[in-house]
């Protein structure tokens, strides 16, 4: 999978965004801004930045088997990313 920021815990620091679809939370989104999931997987967390519905569809995947255990959406600024990626 693609761009993370890091550390996760930043992506607090960016707008929360309601849940739902893809489309429904990129209309949420400022220009300049891109849609961070932050992910608890119990023992660490991550924030993945969620480019298209593909990608929020495979971590929604995770999250109904159980394999992470919370979620919430945040808009922040792409520089945060390009700055901060894996």
């Amino acid at each position: 999978m693609g761009v993370y920021l890091n550390p996760p815990e930043k992506a607090r620091e960016g707008r929360k965004i309601p849940t739902g679809t893809f489309d429904y939370m990129s209309r949420h989104l400022f220009p300049g801004e891109v849609l961070v999931g932050l992910y608890d997987r119990l023992i660490f967390k991550l924030a993945p930045c969620i480019p298209d519905a593909r990608e929020l569809e495979e971590f929604e995947r995770q999250y109904r088997e159980g394999n992470l255990v919370s979620h919430d959406f945040f808009a922040v600024p792409k520089e945060w990313l390009e700055e901060r990626s894996l």
